[in-house]
């Protein structure tokens, strides 16, 4: 998208405070680093700098203008200089004006759990019909979500933003941002309880994302009444998605292959499939159905839907599975975790058809606040249940998963000091066709095993 100062200045309600006021933009950006030739600069402040000390910088690097909330220091060769009481803000209409410049069609992804794959898939199957532009992995924030929707180009005709959130008040302020016409919530979790206290408060801020999406279409799983019935009390269309008759888009007969693949059947009204994921589990089918609702709303046809989410392979450390040691295959789940995913991942494995034993290495769930030492001991129990042959665990709350798999009477298990303890144990300790499930938070690492352990 191509804009001027006077459009900024006018969507901001900024005023110019240095420079002629003539300049044109081609991109925005917030750090001086990569601020090319004819960028707008957002002098944005963080955790640990502000932007202000760095818009000369921007500008000798090539930036035409900069959007600040106080005048800056330094040689400004006559850029265009634009305050705003909040330069976060500013960008956050900047991105607005800039979507309804484009007209496009939006679309909104949040939840629990699983949003960044539900994001991929409702970009892969629009795309069928579609010129879309998604925001990136890690752009689903206050930042990310604008910085994207900043550099809609003509070409494109659909915008598909994963939303995150920190706490409340954030999907309602990205919601308003990007105004969706189609929205989707996944799934309502516990990640996050430690910040917002209690499963109610996750689920509202969640449905903040109806904010924006003022009177559009809400998709959600048909298996979370409680969700559903709170969505209906807003001026939205709600459809579901999931398992159930009841189901607007419902997936049957779902099976895991050998290869693991996973296979099963859609009914969307009149219309029906057979669909195929190059993806290991049934949480894989919900997030699918939720990509073709949102299809189904955008004019993209079951079968369209279907054939490009059978092109979908598994994003690194997202259900990606790897030849591991001595013949064995290891289900890398390790890119973040919660209850919620932990379970899915866990009955994913246990439906999975393998030749040997089933295995599970865990790391930390975090985020859990009070709710941490129970969830731990629930994930250790579960894999019990089941049916799981081992289960080691790794971190501040190993000793309690393992004293929930214990409990549950599961007699093979280990708590590991290091990753190095927990790799050099697997490496001797797996056989031909064993499956080993790893998983944990993003910030436990949980990674480093499995490219110690993966022979690919």
């Amino acid at each position: 998208m191509v804009f001027s100062t006077d459009d900024v200045l006018s969507c901001t309600r900024g005023r110019l405070i240095a420079g002629p006021g003539t300049a044109w933009y081609s991109s925005v950006g917030c750090d001086s680093r990569t601020a090319p030739s004819g960028s707008l600069f957002f002098a944005l402040k963080g955790a640990h700098a502000d932007g202000h000390q760095f818009v000369a910088d921007a500008i000798a690097r090539g930036a035409a203008g900069a959007v600040v909330a106080h005048p800056p220091s330094g040689p400004l060769h006559q850029a265009d200089i634009i305050a705003c009481e909040d330069p976060l803000i500013a960008l956050g209409a900047l991105a607005t004006w800039c979507l309804n410049k484009a007209n496009v069609a939006r679309v909104a992804v949040t939840g629990s759990a699983g949003k960044t794959t539900t994001k991929e898939m409702t970009a892969r199957v629009l795309a069928a019909r579609h010129q879309v532009l998604s925001t990136p992995e890690n752009y689903n924030t206050e930042i990310g979500v604008p910085l994207t929707a900043c550099s809609i180009s003509p070409d494109r005709d659909v915008f598909v933003a994963e939303m995150a959130m920190r706490g409340a008040g954030q999907i309602g302020y990205l919601s308003r941002v990007v105004r969706p016409q189609v929205a989707v919530i996944t799934n309502v979790g516990r990640s996050h309880i430690s910040l917002l206290g209690s499963r109610d408060a996750i689920r509202q801020a969640k449905l903040e994302i109806c904010e924006g999406l003022d009177g559009g279409t809400l998709w959600l799983p048909v298996e979370d009444p409680a969700l559903v019935a709170s969505a209906r009390e807003r001026n939205v269309t709600v459809r579901t998605f999931g398992f159930l008759k009841a189901a607007d888009v419902r997936a049957t007969q779902v099976r895991i292959q050998p290869d693991g693949a996973t296979r099963f059947r859609v009914t969307v009204g009149d219309a029906r499939s057979a669909a195929t994921l190059r993806l290991l589990g049934r949480h894989f089918v919900a997030n699918a159905l939720a990509a073709i609702g949102v299809g189904d709303s955008l004019g993209v046809p079951l079968e369209d839907a279907c054939a490009a989410l059978a092109e979908i392979a598994p994003a690194p450390h997202r259900g990606e599975l790897l030849p591991g040691p001595n013949q064995s295959m290891i289900l890398d789940d390790t890119y973040n975790a919660n209850p919620e995913a932990v379970l899915a991942a866990l009955r994913s494995a246990a439906d999975w058809p393998a030749a040997g034993r089933r295995l599970v290495l865990f790391g930390d769930m975090l985020e859990l606040g009070p709710a941490a030492e129970e969830s731990h001991r629930e994930v250790g129990a579960a894999a019990a249940r089941l049916g799981f042959d081992w289960l080691g665990a790794l971190g501040e709350f190993a000793p309690l998963v393992v004293a929930g798999a214990a409990q549950a009477g599961l007699t093979h298990t280990a708590a590991f000091r290091t990753k190095e303890e927990a790799v050099s144990f697997l490496q001797s300790a797996l056989r031909p066709g064993d499956l080993l499930l790893i998983k944990g938070s993003r910030a436990t690492q949980m990674e480093v095993v499995t490219v110690a352990l993966a022979t690919r």
